[in-house]
């Protein structure tokens, strides 16, 4: 069943937490939880395998249920593992 509502699309979304999150203090809490959580990643990474940050921006993409941009995410990681 759909149901019609005089909301907005971007109202609608926003109630049901369907955007993504650009807000970097929100997306650096979620950073920071995965590399305390994740060390030998972190470490490999530290190594000079640079491609397994990818593994790390999948874990903060989950944690976040989907919402966290993977850009924002990707610069978060990098400045906070240099």
């Amino acid at each position: 069943m759909i149901a019609i509502e005089d909301a907005s699309p971007l109202q609608i979304a926003t109630d049901a937490d369907l955007l993504q999150k650009n807000d970097e203090g929100q997306v650096k809490v979620l950073v920071k939880k995965i590399i305390e959580d994740n060390p030998e990643i972190v470490a490999i990474y530290k190594a000079g395998k640079e491609n397994v940050i990818m593994s790390l921006v999948g874990k903060v993409i989950k944690e976040s249920q989907g919402s966290a941009n993977p850009q924002v995410v990707i610069k978060i990681l990098k400045e906070l593992l240099t």
